[in-house]
């Protein structure tokens, strides 16, 4: 908040008023995107001058949105703006620079600078989640780093703030000087300096010495201990403190890594002669590194270790600009082409294998952005890292990653393209089947075409999963349960409609603690994809027990003929399982009666090869408070039931019974775990849980625009006339694809460029007719949203009178599904 009158803000850049100067509004907040613009009339906007774009052009689009006072230093004619103020200045990205540092010298509190070419941003959004709870913390907003970037972060701190956490990145000489002018950090935070943004250096010294600069006032740095940190330090600051940190080496904190084991890593930490053991939850060096930077930061700051662990346990994963789309022949394509740096090609393959999980891997990689002075070093990490991975194939598209042939593993096939048009007319695309393929290209090679030549044609259709969404919500009722109650995800009937396999592997990355399938088939299809957690059975039946114990899968236990099949089984061949109770507390479905308790015990009370993991039930009517004493009455019930039934059999399991609804209606139910179902893709039925992200996009294409004159029909029995000349454009999806047949004739609407549009006629098996007479511009190929954000999939499920599970589980399998991670 800038909280300064327009004539302040003048004072302050030395500039020149202009228009309207009986007005001095009241300025809270700058824009410079006529999109983002809200509350207008405490806005500035800033007109800057880019090399694609100038803002002066958008000053009158910001004068529609109700903007008052304007930043400008080029002559316009003001007055054609009634009621309208202008400070005139020489340049007006550097005035708002003034302008942010003015306001940064307001506050007196302690300011974080962070700077590095990676992990700036994740360093940063770390320490905001370590510290929002201790302090009001303000922060740069995403990856604001920049010139621009600087100052809009600065002016987030306000008189509530009495800490800031500000990162800042230059990508040429001289310009983290204006940098460290607005932001005056108090303490410094060094991240990895490598190969990103070293275009405009000559060496990498110079640029980690360019960097330093950001902590010319800083009280105290803290960095890696590595030789080139330790010597541009000394150079530049050889009297200031610095807080240094190692792996295996020296510095004032040591860390050696342990043990690595399932999604965790087992860390002992050397500070002051005393040796702590934490377990951090990232296997990756990337993800431990930063997770070093920030358990630096903590110990220097004088935090207990006990506290540190705790900290860092509740650490997320900092989202990836990642696109998962189904490819030809059976392959699954990761499309990330922001940028081709060493590094962020190391955090890429890091996925890749991720995603790959013990699959058959192919690489297509170009060369770098742009030639550096350590573009050969760069390469021998490349191969390096290509080695390290092991794909089954390598290509390379560029001249200088020709370098890489004759360098990599004699396992790994490899294939050289000079271009991404000679790999389009070259590659035998046969290749990827089976496989997952990797897409890391700089963005002059345009890797977006062969994404499009390799990626599954069968359907225009499409169910587009936004994996970043589906983590935001799993965050959210994380965020909501109790400290040890665990989370058990349901990702029955293919994870509602969006893929199991993908979503598993993103749960599994989450650290989430249980997964629960309907069938033993879900289950071994999650085993040989590689997903290690444990997996309960909802049905298992009694004839696929043999396939239960093979696959490390935990049956449900829900009635006396199942258990007696199971412990027969078990007993005959010598085998031992782990298990979960089922009770019916009042849904009247599954699971066992307080009759049946007592057989139940001497059945299981001297068997060793049952291994009872949890017992749980399910709430008829969590969600809605109507049935909130029938729901106090089932948890009661199922109390006393599991009492009875664990002091029966000696054991202490866990219990649950709470679904989406249930987490933040009844948390004094939590128990140790809770399962998350329709809540993880975004819908909560009871209401309690707001900011919930859409996850699922149902899309389709305009197949053919017809115009079609007054009178005439539209579809299978003539159900629409049309009332006027108008166009109709068939769409590329029907019944056969999950949108049932109550959405025609107007029952819903679908959104084209932005715009809601009727359907029109029956709904047909793979086709769909809508109105689109009122839509300017509107061309065959455009895409159309059948639910998604907007039209949201609860409203839908209204017009087909249903649920959204009902939506969701509907759409057809012949609907390629694509996912995207931010």
């Amino acid at each position: 908040m800038i909280n300064k009158t327009a004539r302040e803000i003048n004072q302050i850049l030395k500039g020149r008023l202009s228009g309207d100067l009986d007005i001095n509004p009241m300025i809270e907040r700058v824009a410079y995107d006529t999109r983002q613009i809200h509350l207008a009339h405490e806005v500035m906007f800033v007109a800057l001058a880019g090399e694609r774009r100038d803002g002066h052009n958008y000053i009158k689009k910001a004068y529609d949105a109700g903007v008052r006072a304007f930043l400008i230093h080029r002559n316009i004619d003001t007055s054609i703006f009634g009621g309208s103020i202008f400070i005139i200045v020489e340049d007006t990205l550097a005035s708002l620079q003034i302008l942010a540092a003015a306001h940064r010298q307001r506050f007196d509190v302690p300011v974080i600078g962070i700077t590095g070419s990676n992990g700036k941003t994740i360093v940063k959004e770390w320490l905001y989640q370590i510290l929002s709870s201790e302090k009001n913390i303000a922060k740069s907003p995403k990856s604001f780093n920049s010139q621009l970037g600087v100052p809009i972060s600065v002016f987030t701190i306000n008189e509530g703030s009495n800490m800031a956490i500000i990162e800042a990145g230059i990508s040429r000489k001289n310009e983290m000087k204006s940098l460290e002018e607005i932001v005056k950090p108090t303490i410094g935070i060094l991240t990895y300096v490598g190969a990103a943004h070293s275009e405009g250096f000559e060496s990498k010294e110079e640029k980690l010495l360019e960097k330093l600069i950001f902590f010319k006032d800083a009280s105290t740095v803290i960095f890696q201990n590595t030789e080139l940190n330790l010597r541009c330090f000394n150079n530049l600051y050889p009297q200031k403190n610095r807080f240094t940190w190692s792996v295996n080496g020296e510095g004032d904190v040591v860390y050696n890594i342990e043990k690595i084991k399932a999604h965790k890593s087992t860390i002992t930490i050397n500070y002051n002669g005393e040796r702590s053991n934490i377990k951090i939850p990232f296997i990756d060096d990337v993800y431990l590194h930063n997770a070093f930077t920030c358990i630096s930061y903590l110990i220097w700051s004088g935090h207990q270790m006990e506290q540190i662990e705790t900290m860092v346990s509740k650490l997320m994963p900092i989202s990836m600009r990642l696109e998962l789309k189904r490819g030809m022949f059976n392959s699954v394509l990761i499309n990330d082409t922001y940028n081709s740096d060493i590094n962020s090609i190391a955090i890429a393959f890091s996925a890749a294998k991720k995603e790959a999980a013990g699959r058959k891997m192919v690489l297509i990689v170009s060369e770098f952005a742009a030639s550096t002075n350590h573009t050969i070093s760069d390469y021998d990490t490349l191969i390096q890292l290509i080695n390290d991975i092991d794909p089954a194939v390598f290509i390379g598209v560029g001249e200088e990653i020709r370098q890489l042939n004759g360098k990599l593993k004699a396992s790994i096939s490899t294939q050289f393209f000079h271009s991404t048009s000679s790999l389009l007319q070259g590659l035998d695309i046969t290749i990827i089947r089976d496989s997952v393929v990797l897409l890391k290209g700089a963005r002059k090679h345009s890797f977006e075409i062969i994404v499009d030549k390799l990626e599954q044609r069968a359907h225009e259709s499409s169910l587009e999963i936004n994996l970043s969404a589906l983590k935001h919500n799993l965050e959210l009722y994380q965020s909501k349960i109790h400290s040890g109650t665990g989370i058990m995800v349901m990702i029955k009937a293919s994870a509602y409609g969006s893929g199991s396999i993908e979503v598993a592997r993103i749960l599994q990355q989450q650290g989430v603690e249980y997964l629960s399938v309907a069938y033993i088939d879900e289950g071994i299809d999650l085993r040989k994809a590689g997903i290690t957690l444990p997996i309960i059975v909802k049905n298992s039946g009694m004839d696929f027990i043999e396939r239960m114990v093979e696959y490390d899968l935990e049956p449900e236990i829900y009635a006396p003929k199942q258990r007696d099949n199971l412990l027969t089984y078990l007993s005959r061949n010598d085998e031992k399982i782990r298990a979960h109770l089922k009770l019916d507390t009042g849904m009247h479905r599954l699971g066992f009666t307080m009759d049946e308790v007592e057989m139940l015990i001497e059945k299981l009370k001297d068997n060793t090869s049952i291994q009872i993991v949890s017992i749980f039930s399910h709430l008829a009517g969590s969600g809605e408070a109507l049935f909130d004493d029938y729901t106090n009455y089932q948890a009661a019930y199922f109390e006393k039931m599991a009492k009875t039934i664990s002091t029966g059999l000696r054991i202490n399991p866990m219990k649950h019974i709470l679904n989406s609804s249930g987490i933040a209606r009844f948390p004094q139910f939590q128990y140790e775990m809770v399962r998350l179902g329709i809540g993880l893709y975004g819908f909560d039925p009871s209401g309690f849980v707001l900011d919930l992200k859409t996850v699922m996009t149902l899309k389709a294409r305009i197949s053919r625009i017809k115009t079609i004159t007054e009178g005439n029909t539209v579809g299978y029995d003539r159900r629409w006339k049309a009332l006027r000349t108008s166009n109709i454009a068939t769409i590329s999806i029907g019944y056969a694809d999950g949108l049932r047949r109550q959405a025609g004739n107007g029952k819903w609407q679908v959104l084209i460029h932005g715009s809601r549009v009727d359907i029109v006629g029956s709904i047909c098996m793979d086709m769909t007719m809508v109105d689109v007479t009122d839509i300017p511009g509107v061309q065959e190929g455009d895409e159309v949203t059948i639910f998604g954000e907007v039209n949201r999939a609860d409203k839908l499920a209204e017009v087909y009178q249903t649920i959204p599970y009902e939506v969701f589980t509907g759409i057809s399998s012949r609907v390629k599904r694509t996912y995207i991670m931010e």
